[in-house]
């Protein structure tokens, strides 16, 4: 007759606990073996470089300033055109802070309905861009210069994308490099 609760009759503590490792290692063992059955994997493909250029166009009827003890804060929405691996013109809504050494800050999302070399050619989706930067204001926007670096997401056929880069701007315009890729289910 089985032995019910308790010790068992007969058995030691390192056979009871030997047990329970090789049904623990057995039930593991299956786990991962159906997991590759029963959860779809996620593939990713070749990650590239993309380059290319970009102009900013500050919207004036757009753009707030307010002092925060020696700093000069500024709030702005600008319309942003791409070329290159990025192709196309988006929305970047940005936080400049300006120190009184002249040194900036920036914060920025940019919003395009891009073209990505590569991916999705005839999707419909938005280039979701989150970047952080400093530079140096230089008296006037025209005379700023950034150096930063950015995230690369992506809506609807391009939420897939992922990927980061850098880019470097003075006046209005500027270079960027990413390196992106575009995650598939599999």
């Amino acid at each position: 007759m089985p032995h019910v609760g308790g010790k068992c009759p007969g058995s030691s503590g390192a056979q009871r606990t030997t047990t329970r490792l090789l049904v623990f290692f057995a039930l593991g063992a299956l786990a991962v073996g159906l997991s590759g059955v029963l959860v779809p994997c996620a593939t990713a493909s070749q990650a590239k470089t993309v380059i290319g250029t970009y102009t900013e166009t500050l919207d004036p009827n757009n753009v707030t300033i307010r002092q925060e003890g020696d700093n000069i804060i500024v709030y702005f929405t600008a319309t942003v055109v791409f070329v290159g691996g990025f192709t196309s013109t988006g929305t970047s809504i940005e936080t400049e802070i300006i120190h009184p050494t002249g040194e900036l800050t920036v914060l920025a999302v940019i919003l395009c309905a891009c073209q990505v070399t590569g991916e999705v050619p005839d999707g419909k989706g938005e280039l979701v861009l989150i970047f952080t930067a400093t530079g140096l204001f230089n008296g006037a926007p025209e005379k700023s210069i950034k150096d930063g670096e950015f995230a690369v997401s992506g809506t609807g056929d391009l939420a897939n994308l992922h990927g980061h880069g850098t880019f470097h701007q003075s006046n209005f315009g500027g270079t960027y490099k990413a390196d992106i890729h575009f995650d598939q289910e599999g």
